[in-house]
């Protein structure tokens, strides 16, 4: 669906020069909500949430080889704009929101 010109809810974008996908949620033409991003040429994969275009929340980084197609690494945690986020990173009341939504991407 589009908003005023913008990408908004459920949808799938294709980037024709980097190739990478993304299916997922929309808001104001940018990634927000909960969504998948697979890069074909790098071989990485993140499922998780996003927020306002960065991988913001719960999530899953994977790794795959470009050769074998197998998995090599698989990195699962919280993630602030778009980077891993160590423990004891997050303030409390963005950790509130994030509990709900970690069992999710373990299932």
């Amino acid at each position: 669906m589009w908003v005023k010109g913008l990408r908004q809810g459920q949808g799938e974008m294709t980037w024709s020069r980097s190739g990478q996908i993304f299916k997922g949620e929309f808001y104001a033409g940018l990634r927000h909500g909960y969504g998948v991003c697979i890069s074909p040429i790098t071989g990485i994969t993140f499922e998780g949430e996003f927020r306002k275009g960065q991988v913001h929340g719960a999530g899953t980084l994977i790794f795959t080889d470009h050769k074998t197609k197998k998995q090599r690494r698989v990195r699962r945690g919280l993630w602030h704009k778009s980077e891993f986020a160590p423990a004891g990173f997050l303030k409390m009341k963005d950790l509130v929101h994030i509990i709900d939504k970690v069992g999710e991407c373990d299932k």
